[in-house]
């Protein structure tokens, strides 16, 4: 495709949102030089820093500027800041476009027609643009899919005129361009089956209380030889912190949920973590009989007894 047919449909698709410059395929390598590996995938990845926001734009000029300094790159649209994209992916073991195609057969509806991006990647897979719906935040891929991605986060999707390292240009579908159809909404029927299942509801475990743990914390102090702390807070502002300490977060899992109740203390506390550890290590959670945080061998499995073992 020559650079002013990739230019032209480049432009085209700021229609989906700001789009940023990659990385190209030249001479089949990637332009930074590096090698594919499973960590590097050639011509996707950004040119420039800041390519979410300030080096991604809708601006022609600025686009034409980018053609001129790097006539070889690849572009990306940034999804979740005018659309978003359901990216159909078809590989070894996975096969977007038949799992959408059994999911319409079984609502008995169809998605309505949208601009729709053929990968170069020659295997079929695209990608499907959609109009942001509301609750994004509760949305998720539909459930029971592997070969289907929902881009709502501020990820980059290839756009037409980007080369792909399997050697075929990305490109719209017939009659899906952003010229020839509307970006379409994404029906009720089918948000239904992306909503997010409602968080686990934190429930207190019933031992102790965050100002007591945080007065002992300040009466024990930081032990010889400890760090200063990276960041100091208030007393105020970490007793109130506290509060929301200690909580069971994993109902199923206690020594998950210890986990997380340990953390939560240790994020909040302005002393160092050998501090925590000791308030840790005496804490009533780790006495209770239901508690794997509580016993010796769950300790020395993950290699953490000798640390426990702290006087004081």
């Amino acid at each position: 495709m020559a650079t002013n047919g990739r230019f032209w449909v480049a432009t085209e698709a700021t229609a989906l949102g700001p789009v940023t410059p990659f990385y190209g395929i030249v001479s089949g390598r990637c332009e930074c030089g590096k090698p594919a590996t499973a960590r590097h995938k050639p011509g996707k990845h950004p040119r420039l820093g800041d390519w979410q926001t300030a080096n991604a734009t809708n601006d022609e000029g600025v686009i034409k500027q980018w053609f001129r300094d790097h006539p070889h790159s690849n572009f990306a649209v940034v999804a979740g800041v005018e659309t978003v994209v359901l990216d159909l992916d078809v590989r070894i073991g996975k096969d977007g476009v038949s799992e959408l195609a059994r999911i319409e057969a079984d609502a008995g509806a169809t998605l309505p027609p949208t601009v729709t991006v053929l990968s170069g990647s020659g295997t079929g897979a695209r990608h499907l643009y959609f109009k942001l719906p509301p609750n994004l935040g509760r949305l998720q891929k539909p459930k029971g899919t592997k070969g289907i991605d929902f881009l709502r986060t501020r990820q980059a999707v290839i756009v037409p005129g980007s080369l792909h390292y399997a050697g075929n240009f990305y490109d719209f579908a017939p009659g899906l361009s952003p010229e020839e159809v509307e970006i379409a909404e994404l029906p009720d029927w089918f948000l239904e089956l992306m909503v997010a299942p409602s968080p686990t509801k934190q429930i207190h475990v019933g031992h102790g209380d965050g100002d007591g743990l945080f007065e002992e914390l300040l009466k024990m102090g930081p032990p010889p030889g400890s760090l200063k702390p990276g960041r100091l807070r208030s007393d105020k502002a970490v007793m109130q912190k506290m509060r929301s300490v200690p909580m069971q977060k994993y109902p199923n899992d206690r020594s998950h949920s210890d986990s997380h109740w340990a953390w939560t203390l240790a994020r909040n506390c302005s002393h160092h973590w050998d501090q925590y550890l000791r308030i840790w290590k005496n804490s009533e959670i780790r006495k209770l009989p239901d508690s794997k945080c509580g016993r010796g061998s769950y300790e020395a499995s993950i290699g953490l007894a000798p640390i426990f073992d702290t006087t004081g």
